[in-house]
């Protein structure tokens, strides 16, 4: 014990005192002492085995790198024929640098000892050793283990083939649990490692669940059919023929059988006063979903008359016959909305047949590309490469201003009113003006007030219809090969969507538009845009253009579904008025299987007001 000073005081150290206590206490020269020893001390046996990976390496701390005599392999072979723990120490070391070798002292009956110095070259010369062998051992172990379990897994998967294979022990499911419950005890705890199970074991689990399903149906059958009195609700027979058709691949008994053929026979007895006037009504209105629906529980409940026989003839029809029946029955009843909805859906099965007749290029109202070209200042000093150049990029993105309309006046002045009221040179004037506004509107070139340019464009071309065309071919050229990335595109859709709420591509423009759009547009607005084009299309035309205050609040809900009517979506829209008839009766009870659901959605449906200026005009 080191006292630190006299007085007995904390915080207190008194170096002199410590020294000379130390030293009367002969502390300094044990250290000595013990610094001039060997302060290191192995046993033979923990010595060989500690340091063999050095010797297994066979690094570059080798005292010899060849395999003569006293190289690598002579020692490995002394290392291997040492007849006890002291030679394996002399043979390890024979392996080492001769300084490390001289450093050590290997005692005759039981230590090796050595100082810090050949310690700290020992045990790095160990690591470095252990950084090459225990990868080599974890892939031996990873084999070993991986061998084991592909050993494990073929059995398995024979053990289940077996039994899916035999008729009679598949069905037992005593044997088939034993089995399944083997096959998991064999592979689970394995599943860290190889997280796979055999596609075996799915089908015997499956078949095992339709299995406890038969004996669990077979219950609720009986229940259905033998309680005397009772008279089973058409939803709870179909619930029992579903869960009976989800089990065909495995039969029950010859009772289970004829138990099964029972209900369904109810079940049959019951479809016609459910299903009848439902197939009635959806004929008359020609409702897809509804036909569908009727056409399902029909085959599930095994009923037929001639309304079900017409149903299948309905739905056997291409999606373009079926919608020119169905756009031809709303004219019959006078339902404009769905004269609208039935009409939207002609002009895309139209261009999904006739996509090559709508591209954009199409358009009989663009200049010719070299044309174009041509009329660029200084064009006629630049080369012909130059100008072909150009003319290639006429209907693609780019981020300068054009110097001319991309469209020819002359060649739509009869397509939009007033188109002639516009010389060439103004019109081409008004033209790049306004595709420097839809520049800055886009972020393509910078602008304090980018809102004020959309405005500022889009009432350019309301206040002058000579330019609608030429706005919608711009905008068609900025999303064409456009850059993916950066909010441009973006934007480009939004000022596209602003334009469909100011006024409608004129009519010859307007199927290559929608082609655009369907095309090229972002799979989460696609569906917006198209309903905004069709709204513009047939819905009311705006009184004024979309001022500049406006113009934020526009492109910020342009995308908005939510604002979207259902009339002009894809979806077949059957309203109130032309489907009284799928409401009578009581179909509360039959909202399990889908068809009162169906029948509840379209008599939900309010009855729309007369459409302004839509077309009812049936097809030819």
């Amino acid at each position: 014990c080191v006292k630190p000073n006299a007085l007995k005081k904390p915080r207190t150290f008194d170096v002199a005192a410590c020294q000379e206590q130390l030293r009367y206490a002969g502390v300094f020269e044990a250290v000595k002492i013990r610094k001039s020893g060997y302060p290191f001390r192995l046993t033979h046996r923990r010595f060989a085995a500690r340091y063999r990976p050095v010797v297994v390496t066979g690094g570059s701390s080798s005292r010899q790198t060849s395999s003569t005599a006293g190289g690598p392999i002579s020692i490995s072979r002394a290392l291997a024929s040492a007849k006890n723990d002291r030679e394996r120490c002399v043979a390890t070391l024979a392996a080492l640098q001769d300084d490390v070798a001289t450093g050590c002292k290997v005692g005759h009956k039981a230590m090796v000892l050595y100082r810090a110095a050949e310690h700290r070259v020992l045990e790095l010369l160990r690591n470095l050793a252990l950084e090459t062998i225990i990868p080599v051992a974890q892939r031996g172990a990873r084999r070993g283990v991986g061998r084991v379990y592909r050993r494990l897994l073929k059995q398995t998967r024979r053990n289940l083939a077996a039994i899916l294979a035999c008729d009679r022990r598949k069905n037992d499911a005593a044997a088939l649990d034993v089995e399944i419950q083997r096959a998991l005890d064999t592979l689970g705890p394995r599943q860290a490692l190889f997280p796979f199970l055999p596609p075996e074991l799915d089908r015997a689990r499956a078949h095992r669940f339709k299995l406890q399903e038969r004996l669990d149906l077979d219950e609720v059958m009986r229940k259905l059919v033998d309680d005397v009195g009772a008279d089973p609700s058409y939803d709870a027979l179909a619930d029992c023929v579903r869960r009976a058709d989800a089990i065909a691949d495995v039969p029950g008994t010859q009772a289970q059988m004829a138990l099964e053929d029972r209900v369904r026979d109810a079940l049959t007895a019951k479809a016609g006063a459910k299903i009848a006037p439902l197939a009635r009504a959806a004929i008359d209105v020609l409702d897809k979903q509804l036909m569908e629906t009727v056409r399902d529980e029909a085959k599930r409940a095994r009923y037929s008359n001639e309304d079900v026989a017409k149903i299948d003839e309905l739905l056997a029809l291409t999606d373009e016959a079926l919608t020119k029946l169905q756009l031809k029955k709303a004219n019959e009843m006078d339902d404009r909305e769905r004269v609208v909805n039935r009409e939207i859906r002609l002009k895309q099965l139209m261009l999904e047949t006739y996509a090559s007749l709508y591209a954009i290029p199409s358009y009989a109202g663009f200049r010719d590309p070299r044309d174009w070209a041509s009329r660029k200042k200084f064009a006629f000093s630049s080369s012909r490469k130059t100008r072909d150049k150009l003319a290639a990029r006429m209907l693609a993105h780019q981020a300068a201003p054009i110097h001319c309309a991309l469209t020819d006046p002359a060649k739509h002045a009869g397509a939009s009113t007033g188109a002639a009221t516009l010389t060439a040179k103004t019109y081409d004037k008004r033209a790049t003006q306004v595709f420097k506004c839809l520049l800055g509107a886009t972020g393509a070139l910078k602008h304090p007030f980018p809102a004020n340019l959309a405005a500022e464009a889009l009432a350019s071309a309301f206040d002058e219809p000579a330019l609608r065309v030429e706005l919608y071919a711009q905008l068609a050229k900025q999303l064409t090969d456009a850059p993916a990335e950066g909010p441009t595109v973006e934007r480009t859709w939004r000022l596209l969507a602003a334009a469909f709420e100011s006024f409608a591509p004129p009519a010859a423009f307007e199927n290559q538009i929608a082609l655009l759009v369907k095309r090229t547009a972002p799979d989460d607005c696609k569906s917006v845009l198209m309903a905004r084009l069709y709204g513009a299309v047939y819905g009311a035309a705006r009184a004024t253009a979309i001022g500049a205050a406006e113009m934020p609040g526009v492109l910020e809900t342009a995308l908005d579904a939510a604002r979207i009517a259902a009339k002009y979506g894809e979806a077949d829209l059957v309203t109130a008025s032309s489907s009284t008839t799928t409401t009578n009766g009581d179909h509360s009870s039959a909202s399990s299987n889908g068809i009162g659901r169906v029948a509840s959605q379209r008599a939900s449906k309010r009855v729309p007001p007369p459409l302004p200026g839509a077309s009812s005009s049936s097809v030819s």
